[in-house]
Formats: structure tokens, C-alpha cells, sequence
């Protein structure tokens, strides 16, 4: 039921296309995002929406956690810009992680694959341990 609640209480986010953001939400989780050929206007945009969101969440009591949220720009403008939300700075990273897929600033996907290649082998060294000190089928079943 708590979930339903939540989706309830947050459909009035106000993320609109007046601003030229789109929004995606999954659960808890909220993302902005805009396009633009400027950095600066992108940034000038995504502030816009900030401050909307920042406006609801006063308005509805509601504390967002500033520390983990996330801002990369898919640029190859070095020019580094911040937002602020809640008079706390959000500075850009190199890479952010999204729904468990880790996209980095030149979209290559190669952290995200290392990530995921440990995790595959930390699993088969699991099953090596699980079926015993010899790898592979006895020979006395076949």
C-alpha cells in the first residue's frame, strides 16, 4: 500500500515541459534531464526545474537527501558548472548510476561492464566453491 501512497503524494511533481526538462521516476527515484547545443542554457534550465522542485518540497514538508543526488553532463565542453538545491551545491561527476547502470561522462559503458564482470565472477567462484575441490562433472556420474 505504501508504495501506492507515495505515487499519490508525488504526482504533482512539478517538472513540466514549460521548462523544457522531462522527468523520469522510478519508486523513489526522480530524474531530470534536459538537451540543449549551450552547456550554460542547459544548466539555466535544469536550475529552473530545481527551483520548482525545491518550491513543491517546501510546500509539502517533504526533505530530499541533496547529498545523493547525482549530476554528470554528456558534453565535451570543459567547462565546469554547478546547480544548487537547498543552498547546497551539486557539482558534476564523472559518471552517475541510474536503475543499476552506471553511465559515464563519454557514454562508453566500460565501468559499468567491469562492474558487472566482477560481479559474474565473484559468482563463479561461488559455484566453484559450491560443487566441490574439482571443477566440472564427476566422472562417475556420466
Amino acid at each position: 500500500m505504501s508504495p501506492l501512497l507515495y505515487l499519490i503524494y508525488v504526482n504533482d511533481l512539478p517538472v513540466e515541459p514549460s521548462n523544457n526538462c522531462r522527468v523520469g521516476q522510478f519508486a523513489d527515484d526522480v530524474n531530470v534531464w534536459t538537451s540543449y547545443r549551450s552547456k550554460k542554457v542547459a544548466f539555466l534550465r535544469l536550475q529552473r526545474a530545481l527551483n520548482e522542485i525545491q518550491k513543491w518540497c517546501s510546500k509539502w514538508r517533504i526533505k530530499l537527501n541533496v547529498a545523493k543526488t547525482q549530476l554528470v553532463s554528456f558534453s565535451r565542453t570543459k567547462q565546469k558548472l554547478e546547480l544548487k538545491l537547498f543552498d547546497q551545491k551539486i557539482t558534476e561527476q564523472n559518471e552517475l548510476t541510474m536503475l543499476g547502470v552506471v553511465f559515464d561522462k563519454g557514454i562508453s559503458f566500460g565501468n559499468h561492464c567491469r562492474i558487472k564482470a566482477a560481479k559474474a565472477m565473484q559468482r563463479v567462484r561461488l559455484l566453484r566453491l559450491v560443487s566441490g575441490r574439482k571443477w566440472g562433472a564427476n566422472a562417475i556420474t556420466i
